[in-house]
């Protein structure tokens, strides 16, 4: 390793003194908190290889990556990859990329590992590749190209594994000038070809570095140290001139710009953090002077306002952080996002503007860091540190941005005057300096020493107590009065120096109380307003003086009125005016009639002003007067002059989870403070960046969307793209894909195209559908236009395309001339045509005679009759007519309408039911049965078939033709049928009747079976009672009976006394020790009266849950403590031991003897049958919630059981020790209780000698977070 010698150590010093200091508060980068985080790209987002060796951006803007496995082109979407393909060349040279170089022409130069030199032609979107040639003279030297540099002229560099170092001198005939580098020996391997601002380039090389001159003279080697050469990675010129060298095992070098050594560091020294490796890979100036530094142990920056390293490393646990920490590539892209190629773990993307956004989280290993993610409440000091309530039992922790966690408070069994829970939901200090904290078990006061609290919580008997002890919000107004929301109480009011709260109870029915719900929010406003939100029940204004308040509610039907029932958060800006958040309804702003007072509100919402969600956590001022809102998607910069937003998302330095309704606070230095589901952001509203403005949209590719062998698109590119297509007549439809090549949040942004002399105006689309499609164009020329937009970048440049559409063959002039011949030829065909037809129409006649002849014999065989219904004028013709009916005989007339009294009554309805579906098109064909009577008055039956052939202008039907046979035999046929039929149905319902009487008889034995099986469970339950009350009862027997002897002993030393004093004969010793044996005496009695006070407490409790199906809310841990207390007699008699894990606080609805019966039989279980033999056992209950569900484990290590044994360890009445008094019904009521009353699951696992372990899951609706 290098080591600083003499002088050069002072330099180094002082070299880090002339930097400019300006830290900024959020700029930490311990204690988690950490304003540096990367956005990964990897292959399952399209990368082809995770090891990123090469990073260019070309002149249209797109990203390229050179991996080990083909070369990758990013738009900010999707990459595109080239590869070598054998039998394609124009592609690839070769997979492996080692060195990339983008001209200002817009191609892009590609150095590979065996293939040397490719060339990218964007105009052909082929590659040009370029070998070496030992035969020629002027050819590539090395086909393992390692490093490349298009310099400001145009000329390209090469560098080659080998040593050599050439200039491309005619591109044509890939003539290249070799340079001569070094004198004695080769240089090495060239890995670093930069241009300094004067021209020269200097060549970091394996053997050292090089300056060398326009001219191609390279000069003496720079040294730090005269000795010993540097095996340099990489070397840049800084924008002061200095020039700094990376080396691959020395670490970071600073020369002068006349290569004058300056400093050296290796990791660890320096200044801030120090260098993280001297293993280094790549430099980085970015645009704000500060230098990056890739390493193979992690990545480096040197800060030039904070005169500091910075470091990065990878962590597993964190997706945010540096994806590996071999960094072998670095970019600046043309935005100021720096690229991060990586060995193994893709590239990673560093958004600038997400320093101005810091995240406090948890940090393993690191005290100082928070202990718990969800930061539920946020407080700012007067002196700017921050007080945080953390969920998952994080508690009260005291915060400072530079040194981390100040103190923690959490919740302590054993301490009466600790936090009352570790679930803190809010916090706030009174202008008497006394700090506040809201739990979900009351409400607490930090005591003035800072050790303890003063707990304030809900007495029944006392009507001045807490109205319920989960808190949810708190609030001081001007008078100092404290405003407490509570889970269920409404709110209430503790005014200074008063000992009871005053309550504003909801009441739906009582317009002038509050609405209901829960109180979210208290805002006082500066003209002393005091304003409520609720969730649900919107807005109020609360009189405190009467106590009443005026509602504002939201109503879809009434313009103006409030955007949604949850009110999330209230704030009044620096004009006066307040602003509502909604949880659904967006960002409000309260508008008030000049002339009447009358309250309206303006909504801006995610389709309406373009916020991130329209579901709301807090709203904060910044200096500037824009509004900062936190959402459920992020971080929204709102300018409420212009109505517009600027998202924030996990991309640009916000959550991506969301943050909690309320957690905000603004400190005193403009910084802001959002409380979210994955810690606390800080945001620098300052030192926000604000987005450079878009360039212009690159049309990235146009394709067709049919296919046909025999044509294809002609596209024509430049160096920016396709700028011309011709679309064959075959191929004519396309879609033209598109991408603002945007990388800071892609997916804000918006597009809209136009298709001159076809589109009428811009058409928008989001980043979901980047392509513009038309099908079925006409021929003809146009031109497509398209452009990108971002709410906070606005409108960028127009790119366009031209596209010829060919016309068809059938459409072209020669096509159009033949037309007109054909047309010609037409018409003097027609004259013959003429003619002919008349021929064809007479013997058309006479055939149709001829027809109707045959049709008429057709219908004579078959015995059917043809009739034909004109629906117009109501006639109606029959041909063949079915002489043995009287209708035939008796009507004489035309209409059809003279038929229907012929129709049996009860078969007309069916009838025009029939005819009008087929009328109105719902049938295909018409088809009825119906009866008529014989000559001879009988019933015959007659199915009619027909079909409409006619129909009018609009569809209605004109004419039915169709045909009528005689059915009546068929259907005497049907009825014989119909007769057998009955006569089986009526045997089955005999037999089925029988069926029924014997299965009935089977319901009642199985049910007298189940009335049994329950009696013998509620014995069991009643037995288990009974042996809980003879354990209790001998337990409380032996602290009573102490009490008792206690007293009674008290009692005789009393009566002692009184004769002493009776006779005149009390001493002062008699009399000390007098006191103190009623001292001891009534301590001990007290001791054992607390004892058999909880021992009966804890009884009833459980024996209350064990003979009851009543749902209550219990706290789970203090539940599981009970049933264990309750247990005592049994446990006593033995050596095991019982080891419970439950989270604290964690309270649900449940059914609470389910859970007692199911716990004490598992536990009796054990006892009788796990541990028989056994000295010692271990039981261990372990309880897990997750995604509403609660997971309880219980486990022994008992004697275990076979797998015979455990199947069947579930079913009634089975037991291993039949004779002995075990009924076999515990396991089976613990199976039960969980499966039905639970509505969750239960299963065992075990092996003989392995114990046992059960696991109960069943839902539940936690209330240990709000």
């Amino acid at each position: 390793m290098g080591v600083v010698r003499g002088c050069a150590a002072v330099v180094a010093v002082l070299a880090g003194a002339v930097l400019a200091a300006a830290p900024s508060a959020v700029r930490a980068a311990r204690h988690g908190v950490d304003d540096v985080r990367f956005l990964r790209y990897g292959t399952e987002d399209g990368l082809s290889q995770l090891t990123v060796r090469a990073l260019a951006q070309d002149r249209t803007g797109f990203i390229w990556l050179g991996t080990q496995d083909g070369l990758n082109r990013f738009d900010g979407y999707g990459f595109r990859v080239f590869r070598h393909d054998a039998g394609d060349p124009g592609s690839l040279a070769d997979n492996h990329v080692l060195a990339l170089a983008a001209h200002a022409d817009g191609s892009v130069w590609v150095g590979t590992q065996a293939g040397g030199l490719s060339h990218y032609l964007p105009a052909s979107e082929s590659f040009r590749n370029i070998a070496p040639d030992p035969s020629r003279a002027g050819s590539l030297a090395d086909a393992m190209v390692t490093a490349l540099l298009a310099d400001a002229s145009g000329r390209l560099w090469v560098g080659g594994n080998n040593g050599s170092l050439q200039w491309l001198e005619v591109e044509g005939e890939a003539r290249f000038r070799s340079l001569a580098v070094g004198t004695a020996r080769s240089p090495g391997a060239i890995r670093s070809l930069r241009q300094r601002r004067d021209g020269s380039v200097l060549v970091g090389a394996r053997g050292g570095l090089w300056l060398c001159t326009q001219a191609g003279q390279c000069g003496v080697e720079w040294r730090y140290e005269r000795e010993r050469r540097l095996d340099v990675y990489d070397a840049v010129e800084g924008p002061d001139g200095f020039v700094w060298v990376l080396t691959a095992d020395d670490g970071l070098f600073q020369f002068g710009g006349d290569g004058t050594p300056i400093a050296a560091f290796p990791a660890g020294a320096g200044l801030g953090e120090g260098l993280v490796s001297e293993e280094g890979r790549a430099l980085l100036f970015d645009s704000r002077g500060r230098l990056w530094v890739g390493t193979n142990a992690g990545l480096s920056r040197l800060d030039r306002e904070r005169r500091a390293f910075r470091s990065w490393r990878n962590d597993p646990a964190l997706p945010d952080s540096l994806a590996s920490n071999r960094v072998y590539a670095l970019l600046e892209d043309r935005d100021g996002l720096v690229w991060v190629g990586t060995w193994l773990n893709g590239v990673d993307v560093f958004d600038p503007r997400t320093e101005a956004f810091a995240l406090i989280r948890p940090a393993t290993g690191d005290a100082t860091a928070i202990p718990a993610p969800p930061v539920r409440a946020v407080h700012v000091d007067t002196d700017g540190s921050l007080w945080f309530g953390i969920l998952e039992g994080g508690g009260l922790v005291h915060f400072d941005l530079g040194r981390g966690v100040l103190k923690r408070w959490v919740h302590d069994e054993a301490d009466p005057t600790s936090l009352a829970s570790s679930n803190v939901q809010a916090i706030t200090r009174r202008r008497d300096g006394s700090l506040w904290v809201g739990t979900a078990a009351g409400l607490d006061r930090l005591q003035d020493s800072g050790d303890g609290f003063v707990h304030y919580v809900r007495n029944a008997d006392d009507p001045a107590s807490l109205a319920a002890n989960g808190v949810l919000h708190l609030y001081a107004d001007r008078d100092d009065t404290l405003w407490v929301s509570t889970d269920g109480g409404g709110l209430d009011a503790l005014c200074a120096g008063c000992a009871g709260f005053r309550h504003y109870p909801p009441d739906p029915l009582d317009p002038a109380a509050l609405a209901g719900g829960v109180v979210n929010n208290v805002f006082e406003t500066r003209k002393g307003e005091l304003w409520v939100g609720l969730r649900p029940g919107g807005l109020a204004r609360l009189d405190r003086a009467s106590g009443r308040v005026e509602r504002f509610r939201a109503d879809p039907t009434k313009p103006g009125s409030l955007g949604n029932d949850t009110v999330t958060s209230i704030t009044e800006d620096g004009e006066g005016r307040i602003w509502i958040g909604t949880q659904g309804g967006g960002l409000n702003l309260m508008l008030r009639d000049a002339a009447t007072g009358a309250i309206s509100f303006r909504a801006w919402t995610r389709n309406q002003g373009g916020l991130g969600a329209d579901a709301i956590g807090g709203v904060v001022q910044d200096d500037s007067g824009k509004l900062w809102v936190s959402t459920t998607a992020g971080v929204t910069r709102f300018d409420p002059a212009a109505g517009a937003s600027d998202n924030f998302t996990s991309r640009n330095g916000a959550q991506l989870a969301g943050y909690f309704i309320g957690a905000y606070a603004e400190r005193g230095d403009g910084l802001i403070v959002f409380g979210g589901l994955r810690g606390a952001t800080v945001v620098d509203p300052e030192h926000v960046p604000t987005v450079p403005p878009l360039h212009q949209a690159a049309i990235t590719g146009v394709r067709a969307l049919r296919s046909d062998p025999r044509a294809r698109l002609g596209v024509t590119h430049d160096e920016f793209g396709p700028k011309r297509v011709h679309v064959p007549w075959q191929l004519g439809d396309l879609a033209v894909e598109f991408s603002a090549l945007s990388f800071f949040d892609p997916y804000a942004v918006r597009y809209q195209y136009r298709l001159d002399g076809f589109d009428e105006g811009w058409i928008d689309t989001d980043a979901e559908r980047r392509y513009a499609s038309y099908t079925n164009l006409p021929a003809g020329d146009y031109t497509f236009h398209v452009r990108a937009s971002l709410a906070s970048a606005g409108v960028g440049p127009e790119n366009s395309i031209a596209i010829r559409i060919d016309a068809p063959p059938w459409a072209s002039w020669w096509a159009k001339t033949g037309y007109t011949l054909i047309g010609g030829t037409v018409l003097a065909l027609l004259f013959w045509q003429t003619r002919q037809r008349l021929r064809e129409r007479a013997r058309a006649q006479r055939m149709a005679e001829e027809g109707e002849q045959r049709l008429m014999l057709a219908l004579w065989g078959t015995g059917d009759e043809l009739w034909d219904m004109d629906l117009a004028d109501g006639s109606m013709v029959r041909v063949n007519p079915l002489q043995h009916l009287k209708v035939t005989h008796e009507v004489t007339g035309s209409s059809w309408r003279t038929y229907e009294p012929y129709l049996h009554p009860d078969d007309r309805a069916a009838f025009h039911a029939a005819v009008g579906a087929h009328m109105r098109g719902q049938t295909e064909f018409l088809e009825a049965t119906y009866r008529t009577q014989d000559r001879d008055g009988k019933w015959c039956w007659l199915r009619s078939r027909g079909r409409v052939v006619q129909r009018d202008e609009s569809g209605r039907a004109r004419r039915i033709v169709g045909t009528v046979a005689d059915i009546t035999e068929l259907k005497e046929h049907e009825q014989a049928l119909e007769r057998i039929n009955s006569e089986l149905e009526q045997r089955v319902a005999a037999r089925t009747s029988d069926l029924t009487i014997a299965n009935d008889n089977l319901r009642q034995t199985i049910e007298q079976l189940r009335e049994a099986q329950q009696q013998l469970v509620e014995s069991e339950k009643m037995a288990a009672l009974g042996g809980l009350v003879a354990g209790v009862a001998h337990e409380i027997n032996t602290p009573l009976g102490v009490g008792v002897t206690a007293s009674s002993h008290l009692d005789a030393e009393a009566r002692r006394l009184g004769v002493l004093i009776d006779n005149g004969q009390l001493k002062r010793t008699d009399l000390d020790a007098f006191q103190r044996m009623a001292r001891e005496s009534t301590q001990l009695i007290l001791r054992n009266l607390q004892r058999a006070d909880k021992l009966v407490k804890s009884f009833k409790q459980v024996a209350v849950d064990q003979s009851s199906e009543q749902r209550r809310t219990i706290d789970l841990k203090q539940y599981l403590d009970e049933i264990l207390t309750s247990l005592l007699p049994a446990l006593k008699k033995t050596r095991h031991q019982v080891n419970v894990e439950c989270p604290a606080g964690l309270s649900f609805e449940t059914y609470p003897g389910a859970i007692y019966q199911i716990v004490v039989n598992l536990v009796m279980n054990s006892i009788t049958h796990g541990f028989e033999g056994m000295d010692t056992g271990h039981i261990r209950i372990v309880a897990t919630p997750l995604d509403g569900q609660l997971t309880l484990s219980y486990s022994d290590d008992g004697r275990g059981m076979n797998e015979e044994t455990r199947k069947r360890v579930f079913e009634p009445f089975f037991t291993t020790r039949r004779g002995e008094g075990g009924s076999g019904l515990g396991l089976h009521i613990a199976y039960n209780l969980a499966t039905q009353v639970l509505r969750g699951t239960i299963v065992v696992e075990s092996s003989p000698g392995k114990g046992v372990r059960f696991t109960v899951k069943f839902p539940i609706e936690s209330r240990a977070v709000a």
